[in-house]
């Protein structure tokens, strides 16, 4: 439960009675007990809410003089003496709140400072943090709004010399079994001395920041010779491991390219000297191999020109008589062709006239009944043949008579209702003139309309105390006053009874009755014509309606008869016009077959004579290359000719390796100046780095002098801090 903030603020004044508020952000106040000096006093981060009808803060306690680190505590502002411990579970991490030992009237709940940081940004981020007491029911939802401004104004105030929530800190002073205590084992005794070991852990945590600072100013001196140093050992190394051996290497690599370059050009000079003898003599063998063949060849050129023109001419031939017997069989397939399509047209020539005498009759039925259809008389027929229609048009006949009925009865009662209306106002007009007369009656009696015993008075008639009526003035056994006498005036003369109208108005009420039912029903009898008239208007627009469908089904059954009659023709037009046209082209490819069949009998006999003189020009051929021993010559000479082509080849790929040799020599020799002079040069960067690095090493030897004293107070420094920290650790519960 969330607690207002002036109660809160009410809550944490008579808590912190020194404190002054300097801050207030949603539900959580900033107090500081000396709110004038920065470097002294408390600040107090607080809210609050309820468990059990006690009321707990949560308080962020920074010291400003920095002998702590930020602590915080939950704190019942009514002694809670059954809460051992409280929890709380953040980022999957448990935070305990151990509690002290009671003093003052006070108790406090301390965090054991693990993850402080982590706890302070959720307080930040979150609206609401939930803290258990141990072994008991119930939750501390401390509110957090406004947590994340007034934590931000304590940084900014209160923390100038403090570690706040020093995370680098408890990483060097906390064990890692305070992750892990059991708080149910931890009493308020060593809680307390837990916190009592901060104060002395801070020194010795600060001693050894202080340390670190010297040793780092002592460093930052030093700095650029330091750098320079590890430079010049890094450049060294890099020159003296790998620049220097991938030099010598690759001198060594050139150097072996070019021996091997050259050994090489040895041994190619040496084949390209024999491959160019070898083709000297190939080109003399060539010469004598071809004038062998010289003598012979005009006369085999002579006989292969002419076995050549003579395979022409047969190729020819040949050729045409495929294409006279490839015309000739596309004109027999088209004659067949048209021969089929012209039987099938024969034979469905027949069908079409049939279809022709078909459809004249049907047009001619068609049209006969058009013409023996009349509407009018169809129109009676059908009128005479609705029986509803009969029987409407009798009703109509018979109706009009009752209409004048229903008429004269509604006239009747009228004439009824008018008469029993002037008796009942003759009847009110009598009924009118005796409320006249007992008016005047009664003004003759009174006289003076303010004397006593006037009616509506006190003392008269109808009052309490008149006569004729008991009352004061008018006791029950009173006798009435004696009739007229002296000094008494004349009694006044009784009124006429009031006419009775009661049958005259019921008459009337019997009349309006009748005439209600003469009018309902001469209306009943005028609806039930009207119904008639508009039934009978529908049967007869039905039946006009089906007799004009019958007409216009007609009109299109004559249409449609007559487009099948002319397409029918149409059709037998068509087959005729096309049996004709096919005979015409029968005609014609038959002429054509007789012509092609004319010139492929003649292409034949001149084919027959070509392939004999190629016969004779072939037997002639090879007759002069037998005797002669032409193909023996020419296989000479292609040998001779294909050797010299081998030696060529062979004395080009030589040149060409050769060529390749002399130009690793050249890029192998350039390659290898270039790294003597590289190696020259490291070998020179070498040596100076070497000798500026006794210099830099001379100029440092002051640095590790002042450092190793220095080094030897952070350990020691380091060692009081581990001191402390297994006190602290000895006091957790396993």
């Amino acid at each position: 439960m969330k607690i207002a903030l002036p109660t809160l603020a009410l809550f944490l004044a008579l808590s912190t009675a020194q404190a002054q508020p300097i801050f207030k952000s949603g539900d959580w106040v900033l107090d500081d007990s000396s709110p004038n000096t920065p470097t002294e006093g408390i600040c107090t981060a607080s809210t609050a809410t309820y468990l059990n009808r006690v009321v707990y803060g949560l308080d962020l306690v920074v010291h400003k003089n920095g002998t702590r680190p930020l602590e915080i505590f939950v704190r019942p502002y009514k002694n809670a003496s059954d809460v051992l411990a409280f929890r709380t579970t953040v980022e999957n991490q448990n935070y305990y709140f151990g509690r002290l030992p009671q003093t003052d009237e006070r108790v406090l709940f301390w965090q054991i400072p693990v993850g402080t940081e982590e706890l302070i940004t959720y307080i930040k981020r979150f609206n609401t943090l939930r803290v258990f007491p141990e072994g008991q029911r119930g939750e501390l939802p401390f509110s957090l709004k406004g947590s994340t401004a007034t934590i931000n104004e304590m940084v900014k105030k209160c923390t100038t010399n403090s570690l706040f929530t020093a995370k680098e800190f408890e990483t060097m002073f906390l064990p890692a079994l305070v992750k892990n205590l059991n708080i149910n084992n931890l009493t308020q005794e060593q809680t307390q001395k837990m916190r009592d070991t901060l104060p002395r852990a801070v020194v010795a945590y600060k001693n050894i920041l202080a340390i670190q600072n010297e040793l780092a100013q002592l460093e930052a001196r030093y700095a650029k010779l330091t750098q320079e140093k590890l430079a010049l050992v890094t450049d060294l190394n890099r020159l003296n491991n790998r620049e220097v051996p991938r030099l010598e290497n690759a001198i060594t690599v050139a150097q072996a390219a070019i021996d091997q370059a050259n050994a090489d050009l040895i041994s190619l000079n040496e084949s390209l000297a024999e491959q160019k003898n070898n083709l000297q003599s190939a080109r003399v063998e060539l010469q004598n191999a071809q004038a062998a063949l010289n003598p012979y060849i005009p006369e085999h050129d002579r006989l292969a020109s002419l076995v050549q023109r003579h395979q022409a001419n047969v190729n020819n031939l040949r050729s045409t008589l495929a294409q006279y017997d490839n015309a000739i069989t596309r004109v027999e397939q088209r004659i067949n062709q048209l021969e089929n399509e012209q039987f099938r047209l024969r034979s469905s020539l027949g069908n079409a006239l049939q279809n022709v005498s078909r459809a004249r009759n049907q047009l001619a039925n068609a049209e006969s009944a058009l013409r023996a259809f009349d509407p009018n008389l169809e129109m009676q027929r059908r009128r005479n043949n609705n029986p509803r229609l009969r029987q409407i048009e009798n009703r109509l006949s018979s109706i009009d008579f009752e209409i004048r009925q229903a008429n004269q009865k509604v006239n009747q009662e009228e004439r009824q209702l008018d008469r029993a209306q002037q008796a009942l106002q003759a009847c009110r007009a009598r009924e009118n003139v005796s409320d006249a007369d007992i008016q005047t009656s009664v003004l003759t009696e009174d006289g003076d309309d303010n004397k006593p015993g006037r009616p509506g008075r006190p003392g008269g008639p109808g009052r309490p105390g008149g006569p004729g009526r008991p009352g004061p003035g008018n006791p029950p056994d009173r006798p009435n006053p004696p009739g007229p006498g002296p000094g008494r005036p004349n009694p006044p003369t009784p009124p006429q009874p009031r006419p009775d109208c009661s049958n005259e108005l019921r008459a009337v009420q019997l009349a309006q009755r009748e005439l209600q039912v003469a009018r309902q029903q001469l209306n009943q009898v005028q609806g039930e014509k009207q119904r008639l008239v508009q039934e009978q208007s529908q049967i007869l627009r039905q039946i006009q309606n089906e007799v004009q469908n019958i007409r216009e089904s007609l009109v299109q059954d004559e249409a449609q008869a007559r487009r099948n009659y002319a397409q029918a023709q149409n059709e037998v037009d068509r087959i005729e016009a096309r049996i004709n046209s096919i005979q015409i082209e029968l005609n014609s490819e038959r002429i054509n077959l007789d012509q092609n069949r004319n010139q492929r009998s003649i292409t034949y006999s001149n084919l027959l004579s070509a392939e004999t003189s190629l016969s004779n020009a072939i037997s002639d051929f090879q007759a002069f290359k037998r005797s002669v021993g032409y193909d023996q010559l020419k296989a000479a000479v292609d040998q001779a000719t294909s050797r010299v082509s081998s030696i060529r080849r062979g004395i080009q790929s030589t040149e060409s390796e050769i060529g390749q040799r002399n130009q690793i020599i050249q890029d192998q020799t350039a390659a290898l100046n270039s790294y003597n002079l590289q190696l020259t040069n490291t070998l020179r960067l070498i040596e100076q780095k070497s000798a500026r690095l006794v210099d830099v090493e001379r100029l440092l030897a002051p640095y590790e002098e002042e450092k190793a004293p220095i080094i030897a107070r952070l350990n020691e420094a380091n060692s009081g801090l581990n001191i402390i920290s297994r006190e602290f650790e000895a006091e957790i519960p396993r």
